[in-house]
Protein backbone atom coordinates (compact mmCIF):
# COMPACT_ATOMS: atom_id res chain seq x y z
CA UNK A 1 0.00 0.00 0.00
CA UNK A 2 1.42 3.43 -0.71
CA UNK A 3 0.77 6.65 1.46
CA UNK A 4 -1.77 8.02 -0.84
CA UNK A 5 -4.27 4.82 -0.05
CA UNK A 6 -4.41 5.34 3.57
CA UNK A 7 -6.88 5.92 5.57
CA UNK A 8 -6.94 10.11 6.66
CA UNK A 9 -5.99 10.92 9.77
CA UNK A 10 -7.46 14.07 10.65
CA UNK A 11 -5.59 15.45 13.13
CA UNK A 12 -6.91 18.89 13.44
CA UNK A 13 -8.01 18.69 16.69
CA UNK A 14 -4.91 16.55 17.83
CA UNK A 15 -3.10 19.93 16.83
CA UNK A 16 -5.19 22.42 18.71
CA UNK A 17 -5.11 20.49 21.78
CA UNK A 18 -1.34 20.01 21.64
CA UNK A 19 -0.58 23.50 21.33
CA UNK A 20 -2.55 24.22 24.18
CA UNK A 21 -0.79 21.97 26.39
CA UNK A 22 2.62 23.35 24.96
CA UNK A 23 1.35 26.86 26.05
CA UNK A 24 0.48 25.57 29.41
CA UNK A 25 3.47 23.83 29.84
CA UNK A 26 5.65 27.08 28.45
CA UNK A 27 3.69 29.21 30.84
CA UNK A 28 4.44 27.31 34.08
CA UNK A 29 8.43 27.60 33.14
CA UNK A 30 10.96 29.56 35.37
CA UNK A 31 14.18 31.02 34.06
CA UNK A 32 16.32 28.04 34.56
CA UNK A 33 13.77 25.77 33.19
CA UNK A 34 13.85 27.88 29.95
CA UNK A 35 18.05 26.90 29.97
CA UNK A 36 17.30 23.15 30.89
CA UNK A 37 19.55 21.33 27.71
CA UNK A 38 16.99 18.98 26.19
CA UNK A 39 17.28 15.61 23.64
CA UNK A 40 17.90 17.77 20.88
CA UNK A 41 21.90 18.35 21.56
CA UNK A 42 22.07 22.24 20.76
CA UNK A 43 19.03 23.17 21.30
CA UNK A 44 17.62 24.24 24.86
CA UNK A 45 14.39 24.66 25.54
CA UNK A 46 13.93 28.18 25.23
CA UNK A 47 15.46 27.87 21.50
CA UNK A 48 12.96 24.90 20.62
CA UNK A 49 10.33 27.66 21.81
CA UNK A 50 11.46 30.08 19.67
CA UNK A 51 11.85 27.42 16.63
CA UNK A 52 7.90 26.82 17.43
CA UNK A 53 6.64 30.52 17.67
CA UNK A 54 8.51 30.63 14.12
CA UNK A 55 6.46 28.17 11.96
CA UNK A 56 4.29 29.08 9.37
CA UNK A 57 1.30 26.62 8.96
CA UNK A 58 0.59 28.45 5.61
CA UNK A 59 3.88 27.95 4.04
CA UNK A 60 4.51 24.84 1.78
CA UNK A 61 6.63 22.15 2.83
CA UNK A 62 6.96 18.62 2.02
CA UNK A 63 8.00 14.94 4.02
CA UNK A 64 11.34 14.58 3.04
CA UNK A 65 11.34 11.50 5.31
CA UNK A 66 7.83 10.03 3.42
CA UNK A 67 8.15 10.75 0.20
CA UNK A 68 5.75 12.16 -2.00
CA UNK A 69 2.34 12.17 -0.11
CA UNK A 70 -1.08 13.74 0.01
CA UNK A 71 -2.17 17.08 2.31
CA UNK A 72 -3.19 15.46 5.57
CA UNK A 73 0.08 13.89 5.77
CA UNK A 74 2.08 16.75 5.94
CA UNK A 75 -0.43 18.04 8.30
CA UNK A 76 0.21 15.21 10.63
CA UNK A 77 3.43 15.79 10.07
CA UNK A 78 3.20 18.90 11.45
CA UNK A 79 1.42 17.94 14.41
CA UNK A 80 3.91 15.24 15.14
CA UNK A 81 6.80 17.43 14.72
CA UNK A 82 5.02 20.24 17.41
CA UNK A 83 4.55 16.85 19.48
CA UNK A 84 8.37 15.90 19.75
CA UNK A 85 9.00 19.47 20.44
CA UNK A 86 6.80 19.66 23.51
CA UNK A 87 7.81 16.21 24.76
CA UNK A 88 11.62 17.79 24.74
CA UNK A 89 10.41 20.70 26.04
CA UNK A 90 8.81 18.47 29.12
CA UNK A 91 11.20 15.60 29.67
CA UNK A 92 13.85 18.51 29.75
CA UNK A 93 11.87 20.44 32.34
CA UNK A 94 9.59 17.90 34.32
CA UNK A 95 11.66 14.63 34.83
CA UNK A 96 9.15 13.12 36.82
CA UNK A 97 6.72 12.91 34.19
CA UNK A 98 8.46 10.49 31.91
CA UNK A 99 7.05 7.31 32.87
CA UNK A 100 3.51 8.61 32.12
CA UNK A 101 1.87 7.20 28.70
CA UNK A 102 0.93 10.43 26.46
CA UNK A 103 -2.20 10.17 24.66
CA UNK A 104 -0.64 11.58 21.43
CA UNK A 105 2.34 8.94 21.37
CA UNK A 106 0.27 6.10 19.00
CA UNK A 107 -1.02 8.95 16.29
CA UNK A 108 2.85 10.07 16.13
CA UNK A 109 4.03 6.43 15.80
CA UNK A 110 1.26 6.21 13.17
CA UNK A 111 2.74 8.87 11.57
CA UNK A 112 6.41 7.90 11.54
CA UNK A 113 5.39 4.94 10.64
CA UNK A 114 5.67 5.64 6.92
CA UNK A 115 9.27 6.64 7.00
CA UNK A 116 9.95 3.02 6.66
CA UNK A 117 8.41 2.25 3.27
CA UNK A 118 9.98 5.02 2.07
CA UNK A 119 13.85 5.42 3.98
CA UNK A 120 14.33 1.58 4.20
CA UNK A 121 15.96 0.14 0.95
CA UNK A 122 17.57 -3.25 1.94
CA UNK A 123 17.52 -5.93 -1.53
CA UNK A 124 15.59 -8.80 -0.89
CA UNK A 125 13.26 -11.08 -3.38
CA UNK A 126 9.91 -9.59 -3.78
CA UNK A 127 7.38 -11.11 -1.92
CA UNK A 128 9.90 -10.97 1.44
CA UNK A 129 8.06 -9.38 4.74
CA UNK A 130 9.55 -7.37 7.74
CA UNK A 131 7.83 -7.21 10.47
CA UNK A 132 7.27 -3.69 12.51
CA UNK A 133 5.69 -3.85 15.92
CA UNK A 134 5.19 -1.32 18.56
CA UNK A 135 3.23 -3.39 21.45
CA UNK A 136 0.06 -1.70 22.31
CA UNK A 137 0.39 0.90 19.26
CA UNK A 138 0.20 -1.40 16.19
CA UNK A 139 1.73 -3.66 14.14
CA UNK A 140 2.75 -3.38 10.74
CA UNK A 141 4.28 -5.34 7.61
CA UNK A 142 6.79 -4.24 4.96
CA UNK A 143 7.07 -6.22 1.76
CA UNK A 144 8.95 -5.98 -1.16
CA UNK A 145 7.56 -5.28 -4.28
CA UNK A 146 9.51 -4.66 -7.20
CA UNK A 147 12.40 -1.89 -6.46
CA UNK A 148 10.72 -1.08 -3.27
CA UNK A 149 9.14 -1.71 -0.01
CA UNK A 150 5.20 -1.25 0.61
CA UNK A 151 3.71 -0.61 4.08
CA UNK A 152 0.75 -2.21 5.42
CA UNK A 153 -1.07 -2.70 8.61
CA UNK A 154 -0.94 -6.11 10.40
CA UNK A 155 1.03 -8.93 11.46
CA UNK A 156 3.67 -10.27 8.93
CA UNK A 157 3.58 -13.38 7.74
CA UNK A 158 6.92 -15.71 8.20
CA UNK A 159 9.00 -12.32 7.97
CA UNK A 160 12.32 -11.96 7.26
CA UNK A 161 13.29 -10.01 9.97
CA UNK A 162 11.39 -8.08 12.70
CA UNK A 163 11.38 -5.25 14.54
CA UNK A 164 9.80 -4.90 18.25
CA UNK A 165 9.84 -1.72 20.05
CA UNK A 166 8.03 -0.27 23.15
CA UNK A 167 6.41 2.78 22.20
CA UNK A 168 8.59 5.35 23.86
CA UNK A 169 11.62 3.94 22.63
CA UNK A 170 10.02 4.24 19.55
CA UNK A 171 9.74 7.55 19.25
CA UNK A 172 13.37 8.34 20.06
CA UNK A 173 14.99 6.13 17.99
CA UNK A 174 12.77 7.90 14.95
CA UNK A 175 13.57 11.31 16.00
CA UNK A 176 17.76 10.45 16.57
CA UNK A 177 17.16 10.90 20.16
CA UNK A 178 18.83 8.92 22.77
CA UNK A 179 16.41 5.60 23.96
CA UNK A 180 16.12 3.10 26.12
CA UNK A 181 17.83 -0.35 23.87
CA UNK A 182 16.14 -2.83 26.04
CA UNK A 183 12.83 -1.95 24.85
CA UNK A 184 14.02 -3.09 21.33
CA UNK A 185 14.58 -6.49 20.16
CA UNK A 186 15.63 -7.33 16.21
CA UNK A 187 15.12 -10.90 15.07
CA UNK A 188 15.57 -12.83 11.91
CA UNK A 189 17.47 -12.21 8.89
CA UNK A 190 20.54 -9.24 10.64
CA UNK A 191 21.12 -7.93 7.40
CA UNK A 192 17.49 -7.21 6.96
CA UNK A 193 17.03 -6.22 10.35
CA UNK A 194 19.65 -3.74 11.68
CA UNK A 195 18.74 -1.10 8.78
CA UNK A 196 15.28 -0.68 10.66
CA UNK A 197 17.49 1.32 13.28
CA UNK A 198 18.69 3.66 10.58
CA UNK A 199 14.77 5.01 9.37
CA UNK A 200 14.05 8.57 11.01
CA UNK A 201 11.03 11.03 10.78
CA UNK A 202 12.24 13.97 12.72
CA UNK A 203 15.86 14.38 13.20
CA UNK A 204 16.98 16.38 16.11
Amino acid sequence: MHISEATVVDVRGPITAQRLRLLSLLDSLDGARWAAPTAAPLWRVKDIALHLATLDLTEPSSVYWAGAAPLWFDLAREFTERWVHYRQIRDATCPAADGKPDEYLPLVLRTFIWGFPHQYSEAAPDGTTIGLLVPGIGDWTLTRAGAGWSLDEGQATAPAATLRIGGEAAWRLLTGARYDTSQVRLSGDRALAEPLLRVRGIIV
